[in-house]
């Protein structure tokens, strides 16, 4: 893809195709519109205005605090601060990137990452982990975009093992 009327000229077979590619958003290029946004820069249009982000303040880890815990609350009321705290510490530099701060369940290679990752090293369990890990991404189905803090603090949850993070 080389020019913005490319984009603007995709039918839906070529969205499919170019999300089977990207593979990491589904309905991604629909929501973003990507063709409209193609066909008004092929016309010479200027790009669409970026939100600005609000002013962000406290500490690095106060503010991935602030992020992340609301949504673990979404899914249990009575979330541990000081779990959640130290799950984003685990997670570290995963978190600074969209993408890998977020767990794929329709990725095999993701599924299995976070079996052995996660839930065979972090908390230490030897048989089921798969199993363990599709549990919680029949849980979070609702959620499109599952964050990898809540996806960890489940799992240590429906194992039993919030207690390696206290």
């Amino acid at each position: 893809i080389y020019y913005f009327r490319q984009i603007a000229n995709w039918k839906a077979a070529d969205v499919k195709m170019v999300e089977g590619v990207i593979d990491s958003f589904p309905g991604r290029i629909k929501r973003d519109e990507w063709v409209k946004q193609g066909k008004a820069l092929a016309a010479g249009g200027k790009p669409r205005a970026m939100k600005a982000a609000p002013a962000k303040t406290g500490t690095k880890a106060e503010q991935r605090f602030a992020k992340y815990y609301p949504n673990v609350k979404k899914y249990d009321a009575k979330a541990n601060k000081a779990v959640v705290e130290n799950i984003i510490k685990y997670c570290g530099p995963a978190l600074n990137t969209r993408d890998a701060s977020l767990v794929a369940c329709s990725d095999e290679a993701e599924l299995d990452r976070v079996a052995k990752g996660f839930v065979t090293r972090k908390l230490g369990i030897k048989t089921g982990q798969k199993e363990l890990v599709k549990e919680i991404c029949k849980q979070m189905k609702p959620t499109r975009m599952k964050d990898r803090v809540t996806f960890y603090y489940l799992t240590a949850k429906k194992a039993g093992k919030l207690s390696v993070f206290k």
